[in-house]
């Protein structure tokens, strides 16, 4: 219900706009400009908590880090301004906070077609991720480990496997995030990871010409993040291409009352 997530946080984060700092409540209202498609009102709210960041408190390049990465993969614009703020410290962050800053350059780099930068990340995160408890492998993590890092290593580690023709292997890395994201308890707020797994391995399965494959998992995705606007696009693609048409035409109605105050042209782009 994205219209009483942004009227309820726009309440929740005061009328006077100019002192919007990165908090829970302008966290979600991000989120939920987004998932309106409001991109312009999002970037403009983003800049806007980036240009106060000095008024909040210890984790707010963490936030930014994390708002920051919701808008570039909600509006797919690979070469955003917020990836070049070098004034968003993530030293003293969280391993997690660390590994998606590392992930979100990474990921736009390779998107941008830039693979040594999407490498050198690669190797970041890698040496991030906290080695698994004796006897676990891929079946998830232990309750003191966070798994976080993992996704996001073979997240981006898929991308390099796809981009490079090796789409086998890349569902394979993708199936494995898949399943330390599904184990993981549930956390309130937009997806820690950014790009939710279930969604990213859905859009490679379309990519290799698998639509209902990946009807399964932009399925999936929206069960964690329900009207999600980016798998319901997702879903429509992959349904409108199985010939599902009444899958396609459930996903699109909901889009469109998603977006109903959507800036111009936005649902154009989810065809």
């Amino acid at each position: 219900d994205w219209d009483d997530v942004v009227s309820q946080n726009e309440i929740a984060a005061g009328a006077d706009r100019a002192s919007w700092t990165p908090t829970h409540y302008t966290y979600w209202l991000g989120y939920g400009y987004l998932q309106q498609g409001r991109y312009a009102e999002a970037l403009r709210h983003l800049e806007l908590v980036h240009r106060n960041m000095a008024m909040g408190h210890g984790n707010v390049p963490a936030l930014l880090v994390e708002m920051c990465g919701d808008y570039i993969v909600t509006t797919e614009r690979w070469d955003s301004s917020c990836l070049g703020w070098n004034d968003v410290d993530l030293s003293g962050m969280r391993t997690r906070d660390k590994a998606l800053g590392a992930f979100l350059q990474g990921f736009c780099a390779l998107k941008r077609g830039d693979r040594a930068s999407a490498e050198r990340q690669l190797v970041t995160i890698v040496a991030l991720v906290p080695p698994l408890p004796k006897g676990e492998g891929d079946r998830g993590r232990g309750p003191t480990t966070d798994p976080v890092p993992s996704i996001l290593e073979k997240e981006l580690r898929a991308m390099l496997q796809q981009s490079a023709g090796h789409v086998t292997e890349a569902v394979a890395s993708l199936r494995q995030a898949t399943a330390l994201e599904d184990a993981m308890p549930f956390e309130f707020g937009p997806p820690v990871t950014v790009k939710p797994s279930h969604e990213l391995l859905g859009e490679v399965l379309m990519q290799a010409g698998r639509p209902r494959d990946a009807a399964v998992e932009f399925t999936s995705a929206l069960r964690l993040a329900p009207k999600r606007a980016r798998a319901l696009i997702g879903l429509a693609r992959a349904a409108t291409a199985a010939g599902d048409q009444s899958t396609a035409a459930r996903a699109n109605a909901d889009l469109q009352a998603i977006w109903h105050a959507a800036d111009p042209g936005v649902l154009a782009t989810a065809r």
